[in-house]
């Protein structure tokens, strides 16, 4: 997402943002944080490019942003006498110093913001899916709601907390900024879909997957400053749509409830 946010849906970037809390992190730039944090990254990685994302020691995060043109303008939301050790990590967590409680801080906000998001998905689902058990066990049925959106809240937060803290934790590690770093940081990030029950995490991989999928077709798009491919992409919705379908003819088990409803409706039962 860092390096390629501009790749993403203008709609599901939008979502991150906010329930994440990013937009909340600098005010006045609500949508700048993911940008420039990209920029200041591949900067600090590129030797051509005379920035250091390391803030020397005994300056102020505040004075460190006046040197670089593009984060001078988020020095008027923030701490003065703040210190951190990074430009990077300054954007992420511009009012917390500590790169160890910063994640505390992100898990516990993203958290709670994310929660009423999943009970209403949860209770939505239930309504339309499963009324037949909110009418026979009301109780329970609220209560597995309940479970189920703090679960997926969780998740949510442990992700965004991982997501984060990873890279600040690699940069203390190797003392530099790394390419790697975010590598492991995807890899690191997945581990709260354990979270998550296990019927969910089928699920959860796949829609990551077409994600990742649509990300990097978005990249190919613009690195050959094109708006579509149309065979291409035609062949690609014929394969996706087979394997949606081979699932649904031999294991629809592994599909989720409103997806297999709909394809029951439009397809019949096989």
């Amino acid at each position: 997402m860092i390096y390629y946010y501009f790749c993403l849906k203008r709609s599901y970037y939008g979502f991150l943002v906010k329930y994440s809390g990013v937009d909340k992190l600098h005010p006045g730039h609500p949508h700048d944080v993911i940008p420039t944090l990209s920029r200041t990254i591949k900067d600090h990685l590129n030797p051509s490019v005379d920035i250091d994302g390391q803030i020397p020691h005994g300056m102020t995060t505040s004075e460190k942003f006046m040197t670089i043109p593009y984060t001078e303008s988020f020095v008027s939301g923030m701490d003065p006498s703040l210190k951190h050790e990074w430009v990077q990590c300054a954007m992420l967590h511009p009012f917390e110093e500590s790169c160890y409680i910063a994640p505390f801080k992100w898990l516990s906000s993203v958290t709670i913001k994310s929660l009423s998001v999943y009970l209403s998905l949860h209770a939505i689902t239930t309504v339309i899916f499963r009324n037949k058990e909110l009418v026979k066990d009301p109780l329970g049925t609220v209560f597995r709601i309940g479970k189920s959106g703090i679960r997926s809240s969780l998740f949510f937060g442990s992700l965004v907390s991982f997501a984060v803290s990873v890279p600040c934790m690699m940069r203390k590690i190797l003392g530099r900024e790394s390419a790697i770093a975010y590598w492991i940081n995807g890899a690191v990030s997945g581990i709260p879909v354990l979270l998550e029950p296990a019927s969910r995490r089928f699920e959860m991989a796949m829609f990551i997957f077409m994600r990742g999928l649509e990300l990097i077709w978005r990249q190919v798009l613009r690195s050959k400053n094109v708006k579509s491919l149309p065979f291409v992409e035609d062949s690609i919705f014929s394969v996706s749509f087979a394997i949606l379908m081979m699932f649904y003819q031999n294991e629809p088990s592994k599909l989720n409830n409103m997806l297999r409803v709909v394809l029951t409706r439009v397809y019949g039962k096989n």
